[in-house]
């Protein structure tokens, strides 16, 4: 294995003074043996070298006696334990090239190890548990932009070590399995798949597939390339001096021809034309990248000698290795594993460099792929093709995809604080920049949930700190709209509909009670849970309409409208008692056609976004079977048809299952891979398999878990996703009225298994042992469940 030279290593370790890569803050420590107590700082830095990946720990310590050996023991301790050791040394730090520290009263502890995936999946297991002594610093890849820290030393205890290397750097992978023949994830270069169709004159078109393969084209004469699935970049080819090629995208069969379907609302797509001028690879511009599409059509306006056609995936731009997930899942049915993964590639797709937005204003012709959509790189927009821009409803369902499948913190981050940083008089945009329309209510309050969202995985208070008064102040502006005694929303939003907004606030309302509790303001904590109560009675009576066993979208009587969106939502968020969640479920069904479930409050519309609430309140109503008849009906639609990519998740169609989504721009406008048609992504890994992180203790030094299987018609389930923790995986099978299922955590976390009341038991075994559940509700849960694993097995009557 190579060293790296005395001269490299300086060259790393350079002063960060400026910004330099994928840094993600939160807080997090390393564990270390009993006996060394000691506080130092830390720093990490990823960099490529000979094709491979090493990681530097940099461990810096006063120079005293008391603290130089510890530290010194602290990286030898280390090193002891790596699969693969490199070199480690220790010498005086007087440069600060850290950008820790500097002076000469400080110890340098440097131990340089190769990033092998053994590596990788030690870090995760040592390092996990976190519960005390080293803080981590910074995190980086050399020569790439990041995010840096204003100030080191201030944010010091903030700083994350899990989720630096395992969330932003993919370092906590999923485990090998059955389950990777699902992954739709490309290689970053890729080929097409088969030639579709070709016109006029064109000799070994099939070639075209393969690498070095020539094809000849006559004047006038086109091919059109299948890449099998929803995929986005730059394309490049090799073709002759002089020629002149023109280029068509899309992402439907249905518009394959001499134009691209439509990225642009108030204008044509048409085709790319590009004169070469040399006879080198010619890749199309980074401005002109194709989002998202399936088929390439390629015309010849003069003759053309065409080889090696390739696509530069851009999507991930900060992900080596688009196929290494941290969450998996798996079952015994092929259908429901298909749509899994469908919608993380979907989420997969959606993320992209913070200067590859849609150009706003629209242009006229073509379109412009260069916007800048965010404050750093890379964020999760809503689509792939369009609108490329970052849009907060859609984070309502993309941030659990994240979640449970790519891990991509990184980039939900980056979102959450392009939307902040847009803030206006306290509000938050519907959609982020370079649109920048605000004067939606629902969007603005789905951005304050998404804090919640991230805060529960990252555990970061000092950005929850630095947000909380922009936080407040968008939180008061909804209460300034409630009425003294309807205590609803004035609603002003693309719909309108009150209910749908006020179950929306209610949710806002309960996470900012934990939110406020976590930074110690009791006051505002108290405040909120009493606003809270309140809306929770008053919605019962200004919505509820005893009649139809529905929410109405708003108070007046006589309204006959009840929202899909409100009674999802209100069983999503809890704002129903079991009984009338039951009743909302069998409502809900009533309203499905051949292709899913069809919106009540957008006639003539199947919205996989609301459907996604809609799929989680069935679970959450115990209508497993429910749930999964929708998941399989709708998802199993939407990944089969031949209109679409049968890859990637529509961002919604007509209730006859045509394309027509609405737009005045067209079918052709619709996207066919949007971010807020993933639902079934993270319903399946909460509910089906039953694995979800709870809200953390107070402390957050201890995260909180619970496996909760929702029995129906599939007998096994695997899956699991990465925490800040570590790795949280479960799996259950059912056989003959017997549930044998096992969970492994990390050390610092505990849980509860649980299981619904519908069925009756006797007899629970954890780990060996006989044992007693307690009875919630319609819920029986198990003693609490620490770190580690544990099988279980519950005998039903």
């Amino acid at each position: 294995m190579n060293k790296f030279s005395e001269s490299a290593a300086s060259d790393i370790f350079r002063p960060l003074t400026t910004p330099v890569t994928a840094v993600y803050n939160a807080r997090g420590y390393l564990r270390l043996p009993k006996g060394l107590d000691f506080t130092c700082l830390a720093r990490i830095v990823l960099v490529p070298a000979n094709q491979s990946r090493f990681c530097f720990l940099s461990v810096v310590s006063r120079k005293s006696a008391s603290q130089e050996k510890p530290a010194r023991a602290a990286v030898q301790f280390l090193a002891s334990r790596l699969p693969h050791k490199v070199w480690h040394r220790s010498k005086p730090l007087s440069y600060g090239r850290a950008g820790e520290a500097t002076g000469s009263r400080q110890t340098l502890q440097e131990l340089h190890f190769s990033m092998s995936d053994q590596t990788l999946a030690w870090i995760g297991k040592t390092w996990s548990v976190m519960p005390s002594f080293v803080r981590v610093v910074t995190v980086g890849f050399k020569d790439q932009p990041c995010l840096q820290s204003q100030s080191i030393m201030e944010r010091i205890f903030q700083l994350s070590l899990l989720l630096c290397i395992c969330w932003c750097l993919g370092a906590i992978y999923a485990p090998p399995g059955p389950w990777d023949a699902y992954n739709l994830s490309p290689n970053r270069q890729i080929r097409p798949s088969r030639v579709h169709s070709s016109d006029g004159i064109v000799y070994h078109p099939d070639l075209l597939c393969q690498e070095g393969g020539v094809a000849n084209l006559s004047v006038g004469s086109s091919i059109t390339l299948d890449f099998d699935k929803e995929v986005g970049g730059q394309i490049g080819f090799y073709v002759e001096e002089g020629s002149i090629v023109r280029l068509s995208f899309t992402e439907s069969p249905l518009y394959i021809g001499p134009n691209s379907d439509r990225s642009t609302e108030n204008g044509q797509d048409g085709f790319l034309e590009l004169y070469v001028r040399e006879q080198s690879q010619q890749f199309v511009p980074t401005d002109k990248l194709r989002g998202g599409f399936r088929y390439l059509t390629i015309f010849a306006v003069t003759y053309l000698e065409l080889r090696d056609v390739i696509l530069n995936i851009t999507f991930s731009p900060h992900v080596e290795d688009l196929k290494r997930y941290s969450g998996y899942f798996y079952s015994d049915d092929d259908l429901l594993n298909r749509i899994w993964y469908s919608g993380a590639y979907t989420v997969q797709t959606c993320v992209i460099a913070s200067n590859e937005g849609r150009r706003w204003p629209e242009v006229s012709a073509g379109w412009e792929n260069d916007g800048a959509v965010g404050i750093r790189s890379p964020v999760l927009t809503d689509a792939a093709k369009r609108d490329r821009t970052v849009w907060a409803g859609d984070l309502a369902v993309s941030i659990d995809t994240t979640v449970t499948s790519t891990g991509d913190m990184l980039a939900v981050r980056n979102s959450i604080d392009t939307l902040f940083a847009a803030q206006r008089d306290g509000l938050f945009p519907w959609a982020g920049p370079p649109i920048s329309i605000y004067n939606s209510d629902t969007y603005h309050m789905w951005t304050l949930s998404a804090v919640h969202d991230d805060f529960i995985f990252s555990g970061d208070v000092t950005w929850l700190e630095g947000l909380w008064d922009r936080y407040t102040r968008g939180l008061s502006l909804m209460q300034e709209k409630i009425g003294a005694e309807k205590q609803k929303l004035n609603l002003q939003s693309v719909a309108g509909f009150t209910s749908h907004a006020n179950a929306i606030y209610y949710k806002v309302l309960l996470n900012s009670v934990y939110l406020a509790s976590v930074l110690g303001k009791k006051e505002e904590s108290h405040t909120f849970s009493s606003q809270a109560r309140k809306l929770k009675t008053s919605f019962h009576s200004a919505f509820w309409d005893e009649d139809e066993h529905m929410f109405r979208n708003e108070a007046p009587s006589d309204d006959k409208i009840f929202p899909q969106d409100s009674n999802s939502l209100a069983v999503l968020f809890q704002l129903t008692d079991e009984k009338r969640g039951k009743q909302i479920s069998l409502k809900l069904e009533e309203r499905w056609n051949a292709f899913g479930a069809v919106s009540t409050e957008n006639p003539r519309i199947t919205s996989p976004f609301i459907t996604s609430f809609e799929v989680a309140a069935h679970f959450l109503a115990g209508e497993t079977d429910r749930a999964l008849r929708l998941v399989r009906l709708q998802w199993g639609y939407m990944i089969s048809t031949n209109l679409s990519v049968q890859s990637t998740l529509l961002e919604g169609y007509a209730e006859d299952g045509g394309l027509n989504y609405g737009y005045g721009a067209g079918e052709a406008y619709t996207s066919h891979s949007h971010g807020w048609s993933t639902g079934p992504t993270s319903s399946l890994t909460f509910y089906l398999l039953g694995l979800r992180l709870n809200e953390p203790k107070l402390d957050r030094k201890a995260g909180r878990w619970t496996f909760h299987p929702h029995l129906a018609n599939v007998t096994g389930v695997e899956g699991g996703f990465d925490t800040r923790w570590g790795r949280l995986d479960a799996s259950w099978m059912l056989q003959n009225r017997t549930l044998m299922a096992k969970v492994e955590a990390p050390e610092d976390m505990n849980g509860s298994f649980r299981i619904s009341g519908e069925c009756s038991w006797n007899q629970l075994i954890i780990d060996g042992k006989s044992s007693n559940f307690t009875r919630r509700g319609d819920v029986w849960v198990s003693p609490r469940l620490t770190g580690g694993v544990h099988s279980i097995t519950v005998v039903y009557i």
